[in-house]
């Protein structure tokens, strides 16, 4: 899970039609664009931008996160994984929001590091957790681009 915290933290934001990222489908607002990957391992899964400088990745990480589902561990659980984001140097949490997407746990975060601001959206999966994080253009085109990460 920290790692994909990391991973989410160092990038920003991207594109347009349903695509398919492992078990989520992500239904990216008409300004995204597709955008070149970087050559990394274990890096994005989806790479977009906008013309305006918005940039977008969505990322998959292997993650056991069971107590997401268990009635008795899974708020303390959440709560975790949105004080995870705040443990980074320069990095302020804004606020979150924790819900479900379909029956899947889902927590949404807003965050600023330094000047940046940034949206993200982690869907907790029984056996791996999807982000997507946000960067550049207005906080409704962030916000937009959260919302269309979900699962299948």
């Amino acid at each position: 899970m920290r790692a994909l915290l990391v991973l989410v933290l160092l990038t920003s934001v991207a594109r347009a039609d349903t695509i398919t990222v492992d078990a989520a489908s992500f239904k990216a607002p008409s300004e995204w664009t597709e955008a070149k990957k970087p050559d990394a391992k274990d890096g994005p899964a989806l790479v977009m931008k906008t013309d305006d400088g918005g940039l977008l990745a969505v990322t998959v990480a292997p993650s056991t996160n069971t107590q997401a589902y268990r009635r008795r561990s899974k708020q303390a659980y959440l709560d975790d994984v949105v004080a995870g984001f705040a443990t980074h140097a320069g990095v302020k949490v804004t606020s979150s929001k924790i819900g479900k997407q379909g029956s899947v746990p889902s927590v949404d975060v807003w965050l600023k590091r330094g000047k940046q601001e940034i949206a993200v959206r982690v869907l907790l999966f029984r056996n791996r957790t999807i982000g997507v994080a946000v960067s550049g253009g207005s906080r409704e085109s962030r916000d937009a681009a959260i919302k269309a990460l979900v699962p299948k």
